[in-house]
């Protein structure tokens, strides 16, 4: 039987496929150092969906202990348009994955 390294989860590369099975078409999220940065382009996202028919929906998130604040969109296919707009307000963030910007144990 091979042994296992201790801190090695075996079942870690499956349960990340896992994730990745489960997002939808469009999921984006970009990470910004305050709350009214993320706020803008949260206003700007929700702006954009309200303005374009389209099966979508926005958060803004603060994952603790870092204080850390994400805009995350999430949803069906969309128009070119829209997502140049959605583009355009989540690059005044930094860019991050959707599973590491939910996932409970993300660190910077």
């Amino acid at each position: 039987m091979p042994e296992r390294h201790e801190g090695r989860d075996p079942h870690r590369h499956d349960r990340e496929n896992e994730k990745e099975k489960i997002l939808p078409a469009y999921h984006q999220a970009a990470r910004y150092t305050n709350e009214a940065t993320s706020e803008v382009s949260f206003d700007q996202t929700q702006q954009a969906i309200y303005e374009t028919p389209c099966a979508l929906a926005t958060y803004r998130l603060l994952l603790m202990p870092d204080n850390l604040w994400h805009v995350v969109g999430l949803g069906a296919s969309l128009p070119d348009e829209l997502r140049q707009r959605l583009a355009d307000s989540l690059a005044t963030g930094e860019l991050v994955s959707v599973t590491a910007a939910t996932d409970p144990g993300y660190a910077r």
